[in-house]
């Protein structure tokens, strides 16, 4: 809920949106994408590398009900995300959801400018290029902890506020998450402070826990 309704609230004026999920393979992240009518959501990419692994999820784990796969408005591609965008008939969208393994800072330092990896220069300027210029781009940053070192306590926030957010509105956001066992990091390109609506029957997003979320008290930058 985290990663999806803060974005596509923020987005709610925008009517028939072509969504981009990348990742995600358990289901979850589509199923709270198409939560949002018709109207408000036309179209989803979703592109997830592992089909083996959505299949299994599927089957076995339950996150999303038969339903969420046979949407209309879902197409999926188990390719790999950086093939999947150099294809010529891949349009813009409107919206991109990130829902990939937590950036590792190390890995990312060492990869070269022509390196494909995930969260590196080439795989942010072919997110980049797909994105309609006024569009939403919203990522998980991995684990966070409070600390005054962004680059030791929040280092996945912290490359890609400097990276993949570096231009425009960057709106870090945060929420605990008692299964992760700590509080995990999110950042966006839009401000949802706001915006509503909040769709109804959610678990966890609603106003008061938005006004916790977008707030980072004192202790988060000087422990």
């Amino acid at each position: 809920e985290h990663l999806v309704h803060p974005l596509l609230s923020a987005m709610s004026e925008v009517s028939n949106k072509k969504v981009l999920v990348v990742g995600g393979g358990e289901g979850a992240t589509v199923r709270e994408v198409l939560r949002w009518s018709a109207g408000s959501v036309a179209k989803v990419d979703w592109v997830d590398i592992d089909g083996d692994l959505v299949d299994l999820c599927r089957r076995h784990l339950g996150w999303a009900a038969d339903s969420v796969y046979e949407d209309p408005r879902l197409s999926y591609y188990p390719t790999d995300i950086n093939v999947f965008l150099d294809r010529k008939e891949v349009a813009v969208y409107d919206a991109i959801i990130l829902d990939l393994p937590d950036p590792d800072v190390d890995e990312l330092k060492k990869a070269g400018p022509g390196s494909s990896v995930l969260y590196g220069a080439m795989f942010n300027t072919r997110i980049l290029t797909h994105l309609k210029p006024d569009g939403g781009l919203v990522s998980h940053c991995g684990p966070i902890r409070p600390g005054a070192d962004d680059t030791v306590c929040r280092p996945g926030l912290t490359w890609l506020a400097v990276t993949l957010f570096s231009e425009g509105i960057s709106s870090p956001y945060h929420v605990c998450i008692p299964s992760f066992q700590g509080e995990w990091g999110f950042i966006m390109n839009k401000n949802a402070m706001n915006y509503d609506p909040i769709l109804p029957g959610l678990s966890v997003w609603d106003k008061l826990t938005r006004s916790f979320s977008f707030n980072w008290p004192n202790y988060w930058r000087v422990l």
